[in-house]
Parts: structure tokens; C-alpha cells; sequence
């Protein structure tokens, strides 16, 4: 599950910060895209977040039934 959270948070956050270089770069002024790509970051690294949550939470559950 984590694994998946990572992917799709990284799919959304870097196609969507790659296209608003990419408007940016074109003209200057806030727009529906732009808008668009910052809700599509926000959402790419809020499920990045809960991967990593996730993932600490597994993590912390395994180290404590198996000593390294």
C-alpha cells in the first residue's frame, strides 16, 4: 500500500511541478493550469506523506517483533 502512495505522490507532484515550469516559463500569470497543477502537487505529496507514514508505522511494528 505504502509503495503505491509513494508512486502515485510522485506521479502527481512531478508531472504537475514539470508542467507549471513549463506555463511559467510561457507567460507569467496565474491561470486555471496552474491552479490545477498546484492542487495536482498538493495532492502528489500529500499521498507521498501517507506512504511515508505508512511506511514508518510497518516499520516500527516489525522492529519490534524481530531484533536486527
Amino acid at each position: 500500500m505504502e509503495q503505491s502512495l509513494f508512486g502515485v505522490g510522485a506521479f502527481f507532484f512531478s508531472g504537475a511541478f514539470w508542467l507549471v515550469i513549463e506555463l511559467l516559463a510561457h507567460e507569467f500569470k496565474f491561470t486555471a493550469w496552474i491552479g490545477m497543477c498546484l492542487i495536482s502537487m498538493a495532492f502528489g505529496g500529500l499521498c507521498f506523506v501517507v506512504g511515508l507514514v505508512m511506511f514508518g508505522l510497518r516499520q516500527r511494528r516489525l522492529d519490534k517483533y524481530f531484533d536486527e
